[in-house]
């Protein structure tokens, strides 16, 4: 049984090798993502009938911004076979994603394209510019891209004076935090926010005590939403006593961590939606327009 499966496998290998990365002029190229943050981008740009398939994680909501919309395509999970037996025109993944079945995609023929981590608005940018040319799709991603700068310049905390930028600190399961160089940490500082996980010595997901929590002295403490239906000892410190008597204002869930998990046009809501809890703060004249 087996061995017959290895036959079939290769024998599909075989069968697409001497037409795999073109398609007729004109025509839409079809794709096949292989990760989180390029089935994204492809669902907000692709044409209908352009995607193939998407990873299994685009339908978890905890991780996708599209969730939702993820769960009317094929999902995969990373697998070269998968990607064969589609017989896409493209194969869209991440820099460090299924690294062994693109390594054998691009052995067979198969047109591959990798994207690395958007850590800034304007990798974002470039990004969703970027999937709208393998997609042959470039109007419909200078939309996206028109909207992303449209609620970027969104300003709920215009009543806040410019000098006005309260300290913040993401604190999240068993203590991780978001350092320097990371998407949040640009979203953070987007929205007029100091990020007190990007203090000197940390860099990206870095771990923090509680003891260093209030000796940071944040105005602001960052809690992920509260899920009662998945409750974890990893969360336990979220209500420790000394994490309330710290002074900082305690807040969950004002940042869908989705929106910030990978970069996308989705990504500008929580700029917005911090400038808002910036609005609502002690020294703020009140919301903006």
């Amino acid at each position: 049984m087996v061995r017959r499966s290895g036959i079939r496998v290769a024998a599909a290998l075989l069968a697409v090798l001497a037409g795999t990365g073109a398609w007729a002029d004109g025509a839409l190229p079809t794709v096949h993502s292989l990760n989180l943050c390029t089935d994204q981008l492809a669902m907000l740009i692709a044409a209908p009938g352009q995607i193939r398939s998407i990873s299994e994680l685009a339908i978890d909501p905890s991780l996708s911004a599209l969730a939702g919309q993820a769960r009317t395509y094929p999902a995969n999970r990373g697998l070269a076979e998968e990607v064969v037996a589609d017989q896409p025109d493209l194969v869209v993944t991440g820099a460090w994603s299924a690294r062994n079945a693109t390594d054998l995609l691009r052995s067979l023929g198969y047109r591959v394209e990798t994207f690395r981590p958007d850590l800034t608005l304007d990798g974002i940018r470039g990004d969703i510019l970027r999937m709208g040319d393998l997609l042959h799709r470039r109007d419909t991603a200078r939309e996206l891209v028109a909207g992303f700068d449209a609620e970027l310049a969104r300003a709920p905390d215009a009543g806040c004076p410019a000098a006005f930028h309260p300290r913040l600190l993401v604190f999240g399961p068993n203590g991780v935090t978001e350092g320097a160089g990371t998407l949040p940490d640009t979203v953070i500082k987007a929205a007029g926010f100091v990020n007190l996980g990007a203090e000197p010595g940390t860099g990206g997901m870095a771990f923090i005590s509680l003891e260093q929590v209030i000796a940071m002295r944040p105005d602001v403490i960052l809690l992920p939403a509260d899920d009662p239906a998945a409750p974890a000892l990893a969360q336990k410190l979220f209500s420790h006593p000394a994490l309330k008597a710290s002074g900082a204002r305690i807040v969950r869930g004002a940042v869908d961590a989705a929106l910030w998990t990978c970069g996308g046009p989705f990504t500008a809501r929580a700029v917005t939606g911090l400038k808002r809890l910036k609005a609502s703060l002690p020294g703020c004249r009140g919301p903006g327009s």
